[in-house]
């Protein structure tokens, strides 16, 4: 009995010990204390946290994205893009969405990169065979760079659900002008005809570009895609190009906006270097290959008409 009082005793002994007396007693402990609370020790012990937190959060179900699978959309976007001048941001970001388990906002983003290289493609293909106008391409560039910034800043307002509905209306309205994009062409040329509205003023012209552009920017910092559908047919009313040229216009207009754009976006943190990059390579060789096969292709209303099948059914399941 007088074992255990004592041993009891002991104990209660050093549960009222203050833990400075142990600390003052062992200098050890008193420096590994004092290690504990440095700057440096502190911000490390914190990175590991937030390093913990993302793998488990990884293993819990976060989305799972692979290079080659993003190269894989790349390429299809790139390529059905390229073929009717959308910039492949349509097809990339339902793409992404569904198989890559992207964010809508991410998904806007990261497209954007694909329009670069989408655009860079289609300069290649289009302008070896003589069918991008730069004359064109320089009002339409400056009108979207003075807008991508602002439809950027109306992206991140936006939550996902209006972005991914807003798309799908954008999508349904313009495969229509994707299908029967040679008859609204003529449509255009025959009311030009009529009614004399080309105009030979270079001022009112490219001022009527400019503008266009202004229009074009703003959709592709809200939306993440090229704008080819608000372009085009500004060509076709501003413009005598033919319905390739107006194609490769399209597409390299969007070069430099699209950059900016997406610079914007990595700055709000909604893209990853290493996954968009593979999205981009994906795209560029799309679009190189779409953009030649097209210009090959003389009567590819069929291409056109499966394509914008694949747009009106990818735009309705964004808004349901």
């Amino acid at each position: 009995m007088f074992r255990q009082g004592w041993m009891q005793g002991n104990r209660l002994a050093l549960k009222t010990v203050p833990k400075q007396f142990v600390y003052q007693k062992d200098p050890a402990m008193q420096i590994s204390r004092r290690w504990n609370r440095t700057p440096a020790v502190m911000v490390a012990r914190s990175t590991r946290m937030k390093s913990n937190f993302t793998a488990k959060t990884a293993a819990s179900g976060e989305p799972s994205k692979s290079k080659p699978l993003l190269f894989a959309i790349g390429t299809i976007g790139g390529l059905g893009g390229s073929a009717v001048g959308l910039g492949g941001g349509f097809l990339a970001i339902p793409l992404m969405t569904t198989f890559a388990r992207f964010s809508q906002h991410s998904a806007h983003a990261t497209s954007l990169v694909g329009v670069v290289a989408t655009s860079i493609g289609g300069i290649v293909s289009y302008g070896m065979n003589g069918e991008v106008d730069f004359y064109a391409v320089a009002p339409l560039t400056l009108g979207a760079l003075l807008t991508v910034g602002l439809g950027v800043k109306i992206s991140n307002k936006l939550n996902g659900a209006m972005l991914r509905r807003g798309l799908g209306v954008v999508m349904v309205m313009i495969a229509p002008m994707v299908a029967y994009k040679e008859e609204l062409f003529e449509l255009i040329k025959d009311k030009k005809g009529e009614q004399d509205t080309n105009t030979n003023d270079p001022y009112r012209k490219y001022g009527l570009l400019t503008g266009l552009g202004c229009v074009t920017g703003l959709c592709a910092g809200v939306f993440g895609v090229g704008g080819g559908a608000v372009v085009a047919p500004g060509l076709m009313l501003f413009t005598d190009l033919g319905y390739h040229s107006i194609v490769g216009t399209t597409l390299g207009a969007m070069t430099l906006p699209s950059m900016a754009g997406a610079f914007q976006h990595y700055r709000n943190g909604f893209i990853s270097p290493r996954l968009a990059a593979a999205l981009a390579l994906g795209t560029l060789v799309g679009s190189i290959v779409g953009g030649t096969i097209t210009c090959a292709i003389k009567d590819e209303k069929k291409l056109r008409q499966m394509f914008s099948l694949v747009v009106v059914a990818s735009g309705l399941k964004l808004i349901l």
